[in-house]
């Protein structure tokens, strides 16, 4: 009986349901048809060089995970935000710029990434990673001269090193194959010297070579260093609901008002 009931009242106010449902579905599609479309891009910031290291320490992570929030802030600052600006020739200012960026920091990690929302989607990307570009060119990531000088001169000295290792394992097989010719204990004990003494350098040009390439590895993998791991692409659809959804999700609405009046 009461199925019947409902049946009855949704044929009496179906034509209110139909129109409800045409007016806001309307006004939907109109509002989002007349609104300009939105396009997102992101880039990916990765704070510290830890994670190429083959046994990252802990405390370096600490921190780089801590340092991920300070960079979270001057990526929003006027610097940053202004070199974007006059890099692109963007026709707006800073608080405007501001407003198209969110920046969020990738959860337990020293990632951030950089949205913007923009109308543009080639601009969008254009200017997602020109801020990347800025923050890196503001954070000590950048060796100062001094440090590439030390670097150059370390993996000089690294392949001098290797040289010299190399030809004193030769000098040692050489000596190795004399030891096993001879029976004279005087060319002997001669020989056992010259060895000794190779071995000698060897052990101190391996010793060297690792204090320069831990020089390089600790210039290189600095805790504040900044490197872009993933560049904004050029977005091919626009962000958020699509107009035809919107229509849609309208349209119900307009049903439930319908049926909230009847």
């Amino acid at each position: 009986m009461e199925i019947i009931q409902y049946l009855r009242l949704l044929r009496k106010w179906l034509w209110l349901i139909i129109i409800m449902a045409f007016i806001a579905g309307g006004i939907s599609f109109v509002i989002n048809t007349g609104r300009p479309a939105v396009f997102e891009a992101q880039t990916t910031i990765a704070i510290g060089r830890f994670i190429e290291a083959p046994n990252p320490d802990s405390a370096q992570i600490r921190t780089g995970i801590d340092l991920a929030q300070t960079y979270a802030q001057i990526l929003k600052t006027y610097d940053v935000l202004n070199g974007t600006i006059e890099e692109l020739k963007l026709s707006m200012n800073v608080d405007q710029l501001e407003r198209l960026i969110t920046v969020r920091i990738v959860t337990g990690t020293s990632l951030l990434v950089v949205t913007v929302a923009y109308t543009d989607p080639v601009l969008t990307a254009d200017i997602a990673n020109s801020l990347a570009a800025q923050l890196v060119k503001k954070s000590p990531s950048n060796l100062t001269p001094e440090e590439k000088a030390q670097i150059t001169f370390a993996n000089a000295q690294i392949t001098d090193l290797n040289k010299q290792i190399s030809d004193s394992r030769l000098q040692l097989d050489l000596i190795d194959k004399q030891l096993k010719a001879t029976t004279y204990q005087s060319k002997i004990d001669t020989l056992t010297g010259q060895r000794n003494s190779i071995v000698d350098q060897i052990n101190q040009a391996t010793a060297s070579l690792a204090t320069f390439s831990n020089t390089i590895v600790t210039l290189q993998q600095r805790t504040n260093s900044i490197d872009i791991i993933e560049s904004a692409r050029i977005p091919t659809e626009r962000s958020g609901t699509s107009i035809l959804s919107s229509t849609i999700l309208g349209g119900i609405v307009g049903i439930f008002l319908a049926i909230g009046i009847a």
